[in-house]
């Protein structure tokens, strides 16, 4: 995706937060994330699926 230029829209897991402050007093740079793409992504990814659902 870095290549193509793609920004990264999922929200980051608990896991890897924990694991990142567990590692470093600072935590390191968290992943950018956009609340408002993620929203739209999400709808995209809906209309896709209905429309493979209908398409036969």
């Amino acid at each position: 995706m870095r290549t193509r230029r793609i920004a990264f829209t999922c929200p980051e897991r608990k896991d890897q937060v924990a694991r990142r402050a567990a590692l470093s007093p600072r935590g390191g740079r968290p992943p950018a994330f956009d609340e408002e793409r993620y929203k739209q992504r999400n709808v995209v990814e809906r209309c896709f699926n209905r429309l493979k659902q209908f398409g036969g």
